[in-house]
């Protein structure tokens, strides 16, 4: 993500466009970011909204059809690199079959296993109508949320620098929870 500085006369000069692109690629910070400009007066709050809305949705939409089309054309190294291991999506997939609705909640909500619980929803043919809908139901408060952080906190949100050990660890822990979670979801329905 650019920093503040390279990134508001780029939002003056390609606007809503820029911000729609930043906000499928990696929505959160985009949104608190560009909440906290629009609270500066560089852009419209709800016109932010709108577009979060839209990038989220369309960076969910991607990954289900590669899960749906092109999960398993994809080179196995590539899958191994990204989180699409066997290991998680297949009892991931199983999983979609009882509790789909859920499961995309959690994922969405936490950030943590997003990407291969997007995927898995395509690899386990969720159906298009109830995926959209659930993905929509969950992004609506989660980018008011991000809005509200945005709009509130203003730009010191958007500086503060999170170790990337830190994330790491908690990716793992937050990996870790699911992967216990669908483990003791297989062994009841067993």
């Amino acid at each position: 993500m650019p920093d503040l500085a390279t990134l508001e006369p780029l939002l003056h000069q390609h606007g809503p466009l820029l911000f729609l692109m930043l906000a499928v690629i990696e929505g959160p910070i985009a949104t608190i970011t560009a909440a906290a400009l629009a609270q500066k007066g560089v852009l419209d709050i709800r016109l932010v909204l709108v577009l979060a809305v839209l990038g989220d949705l369309l960076g969910d939409v991607a990954l289900h059809l590669i899960g749906r089309f092109g999960a398993r054309v994809l080179p196995r190294r590539l899958c191994r690199r990204i989180g699409l291991d066997d290991l998680l999506l297949i009892p991931m997939t199983r999983t979609f079959s009882r509790s789909g609705w859920r499961l995309l909640a959690l994922a969405k909500w936490t950030h943590v296993a997003g990407l291969p619980t997007l995927v898995a929803s395509g690899m386990a043919r969720m159906a298009f109508a109830s995926f959209l809908l659930c993905s929509l139901l969950v992004t609506l408060p989660k980018v008011a949320v991000l809005c509200l952080l945005g709009w509130t906190f203003g730009l010191a949100v958007t500086d503060i620098e999170v170790p990337v050990w830190l994330m790491l660890v908690l990716a793992m822990a937050g990996l870790a929870l699911l992967l216990f979670h669908l483990r003791r979801k297989d062994r009841q329905c067993a």
